[in-house]
C-alpha cells in the first residue's frame, strides 16, 4: 500500500526481529513520506496485534544509502534477501519465518536468474533484467562474487 501510495518501487525487503532491509527506487522523491507511512502503519498494526502500545522502532534515523549503479544495486538486493542466512538464523532464505520478499512476486520487479551460476542472470552474453535493472554481462562476475560472499541462501 505504501509503495503504491507514494510511487516507490520495492525491489527487496527482509524484516528481522530488530531491524529491516529495504531496497527501493524512489520514483517521485517521496522516500521520506513513504518511510514515515510504512513504519507508522507497521508499528500500529503490530502493536495492536500484540496488545502493546510502546515505541515499536528505535529512535535513531534509518540508514539511507544511494545505490549508484546496477552492480551495487544487485549486490544490495542479494545482501537483503540472504541476510537471515548470512546471520546464521536459517540455512535457506525461504525458511525465514519473518517477512522476506520473493523478488519475482514483487509488483513491477523482474527476476531472471536461478540459484545455479550457469543459468539466468549469471550466464550468456545478452543483457538480462533483475528487479527492473538492466544488468550487463560485465557486471555478472561481480554480482556472482557478491552472491557467493553472502551465502547460498538466495532464491
Amino acid at each position: 500500500m505504501a509503495a503504491e501510495r507514494y510511487g516507490v518501487q520495492v525491489h527487496a525487503v527482509c524484516v528481522l526481529s530488530n531491524h529491516l532491509h529495504l531496497v527501493i527506487t524512489d520514483q517521485r522523491g517521496t522516500r521520506p513520506e513513504f518511510c514515515r507511512w510504512l513504519f507508522e502503519f507497521t508499528a500500529k498494526c503490530l502493536n495492536a496485534h500484540w496488545g502493546r502500545w510502546e515505541n515499536f522502532w528505535a529512535s535513531e534515523p534509518p540508514s539511507v544509502v544511494r545505490l549508484a549503479d546496477a552492480e551495487v544495486q544487485l549486490a544490495k538486493v542479494v545482501y537483503t534477501l540472504t541476510n537471515p542466512v548470512a546471520a546464521g538464523l536459517v540455512t535457506e532464505h525461504h525458511l525465514w519465518p519473518g517477512l522476506i520478499s520473493r523478488p519475482a512476486r514483487v509488483p513491477g520487479s523482474r527476476l531472471s536468474y536461478d540459484r545455479g551460476p550457469a543459468r539466468g542472470l549469471f550466464a550468456g552474453g545478452a543483457s538480462e533484467t533483475m528487479a527492473g535493472w538492466t544488468v550487463q554481462p560485465s557486471t555478472r562476475a561481480s554480482a556472482l562474487r557478491a552472491w557467493q560472499a553472502v551465502g547460498r541462501g538466495c532464491c
